[in-house]
Formats: structure tokens, sequence, C-alpha cells
């Protein structure tokens, strides 16, 4: 039996179940689950959004029977000790948030981790974008987005809130940054259209010295995965250190999109970016 826990906001989340549906594909015979049992408590984001959001998506959680059959005397006494089933074998905690092929090679245990890269998954690419499809747009969103069919759109993505004194993201997706990021589009076609999506549209609006740009800031709370879905569908991508943006530009099907990330993703040293980002993807 194999399970993943899911928790974080709907870029982790998505990281997450990419990881399990490839331990489920290579391995039909065996139970495989997700654990979302955190969300009881996890009052952070919008909860657990993978099945509000996708309705492909697999249902197999696991239950207090399935905990018990996989940690077995280790289940009993976290009753008493709460942690004691992390000494058990079969917990997996991810040790470095970098690409490591063992871990999809372990057929029997608890998958704790984020599994942020592509690695985790690339082998069945086209199940997981069958299973992160999103639903149709409603009529806001269809119409601002089809304003733009005729456009060469690049969607730009400033997360700023949590992140501007973050001392794990500060300093990272500066001003230059994105300036940089912005030269690069409008060096090659200097009428692109850029669509800013951002928790400081003033800030954008007010920083960013672009003239071609639209600024979405309507999709809120449990619609705000439409951000993610409307960047899907530019024709490029300039993300922040965000899993939601990396997201958005993994799900864009153009294939000759243009991708530009951060160098850094983190200011520790915890994660590889040469493991979170596709190689195909350009870093400033």
């Amino acid at each position: 039996m194999k399970i993943v826990k899911v928790l974080g906001g709907l870029g982790n989340q998505m990281f997450q179940y990419a990881f399990y549906l490839n331990h489920a594909d290579k391995s039909p015979n065996r139970k495989t689950l997700l654990d979302i049992t955190s969300f009881a408590k996890y009052k952070l984001h919008n909860g657990y959004e993978l099945e509000k959001v996708f309705e492909n998506i697999d249902k197999k959680y696991a239950s207090d029977k399935d905990f018990k059959d996989l940690f077995g005397i280790f289940y009993y006494l976290s009753k008493i000790i709460k942690p004691l089933y992390k000494k058990s074998n079969k917990y997996i905690k991810q040790k470095e948030l970098k690409f490591d092929q063992n871990y999809l090679e372990i057929s029997n245990g608890y998958f704790n981790g984020y599994w942020q890269s592509e690695k985790y998954f690339k082998d069945i690419e086209g199940l997981i974008r069958c299973h992160f499809k999103f639903p149709n747009l409603d009529i806001k969103n269809q119409k601002f987005i089809d304003s733009l069919s005729t456009k060469n759109t690049v969607s730009i993505h400033i997360r700023r809130g949590d992140y501007v004194n973050h001392p794990d993201y500060k300093d990272i997706c500066t001003l230059n940054y994105y300036k940089k990021a912005i030269l690069h589009f409008t060096s090659i076609d200097k009428n692109c259209h850029f669509v800013v999506f951002s928790n400081d549209i003033n800030w954008c609006k007010n920083n960013l010295d672009i003239p071609n740009a639209s600024y979405v800031n309507w999709n809120k709370n449990n619609n705000s995965y439409k951000d993610m879905q409307l960047m899907s569908l530019c024709k490029h991508n300039i993300i922040a250190n965000s899993s939601f943006s990396w997201w958005g530009a993994w799900l864009n099907n153009n294939k000759n999109k243009v991708v530009i990330a951060p160098k850094k993703w983190v200011n520790k040293n915890f994660i590889d970016p040469n493991d979170i980002c596709p190689s195909d993807w350009l870093r400033f």
C-alpha cells in the first residue's frame, strides 16, 4: 500500500497529486491512496482544492483502516504518543526538495513531501494533463480571454503579500527580474500584450512600466484557481517562485511557448532550481 500526503495551496497539492498519480499508474495492482486528513485543521489558502477544481481527479482517499493496515503497531502507539508513527520504516519523509528517483521505486509506504519536480511525473505527462483539465470558464473570464485571442499574450505572476518580507522568498523575484523578463519579450515583439496577475495589483500598476497590459484582479477566494487557468491560456509566461504560476506555465499547451522563471527558487539551498524548472524554461 502507498499513501501520499496532500497539504498546502493548490500548486503544492497538484505536485503531490502528480507524484501520487505516477505511483498509481506504475503500480496498478497495489493500493495507492491520498491522505487529505490534515485539511481538517488547515486554515490557509482555500483548503483542499483539487476535488473542487478538477473533475477528473481520483477520489481515492485513505481511511482509518488504511492507516492501521500500513502502520500496524505504530498506528496504535501514535494514539498515545502522537508522532510515533513517524518512527515507522513505512513513514517516508522527503529529505531534500530535489529529485530523487529512489522515491519512485518504493512500493510500500506513507509519503510526506512536496515533490516539486517535473521529473516525478514527466513520463505520464499526458495523463497529468487529462487529470488537471480545468472546467469551462465563466462568462466574464471567457470574454476576457477571447478579447485577447489575436494578441501575443504573456502572463506575469507577481506574488507579494506574504512573500515580500518572508526570509525564504524575499528579494528573489525583484522588480529588476520582471523588467528583464519583460524586456526579453518586448525586444522580440514590441506589441506583445502582458496579462498581470498579483495579490497587489496597485503595486504592479505603479512599478511595471508596460504600455500594453491587462490586470486581472477579480478571481477571488474559491475562484482564485481561474487565474492559473487564464495563465495557461496565455501564449507565454513569466512566473514567480510560486508553484501556482509554475502550473499555469506548465499547463500552457502552446508548443512554441517561452517561459521565464527565476534562477533561484528560495533563499535557502533546500530546493534545487535545476529540478523544479523544466530544462527548456529560461532562467533570469
